[in-house]
């Protein structure tokens, strides 16, 4: 049996595949329930690039992200910082990370992966 019929490159995958969402809220403490100051969202679907430049967070907290269907993969740690020159420098205090998997519609297959798919069905058929 072929390496490639054991595992077909990305393109060749089944049409609807998911894909990862990353939300990263920044809140005023670390309570769940706490306001959203800073956030990120990194879409993996493909259905946009980049978002978090709105005026106003997606979610008013994390509590209300996880109520729509986003699951919490990173808690905050407690981090020591050091006060120079009158700042306080250090890592960002009670970060969030959030993730949500969602059905994706994969591109059509291009004319190479077809035919590499097409020779590995056919290994696999013939060993």
């Amino acid at each position: 049996m072929s390496t490639l019929a054991a595992h077909p490159p990305a393109t060749a995958r089944a049409a609807n595949t998911l894909r990862q969402r990353l939300l990263v809220l920044y809140l005023q403490n670390a309570c769940l329930t706490s306001e959203v100051v800073v956030w990120a969202e990194y879409d993996g679907t493909g259905h946009s690039d980049f978002e978090g430049d709105d005026r106003e967070p997606p979610y008013a907290s994390v509590l209300a992200a996880m109520r729509d269907g986003w699951r919490v993969i990173k808690f905050p740690e407690i981090q020591a910082s050091t006060t120079d020159n009158g700042y306080v420098s250090g890592p960002l205090p009670n970060e969030f990370v959030l993730e949500k998997l969602e059905d994706c519609v994969a591109p059509p297959l291009d004319a190479m992966a077809k035919t590499t798919l097409e020779k590995a069905t056919q290994e696999t058929r013939h060993a």
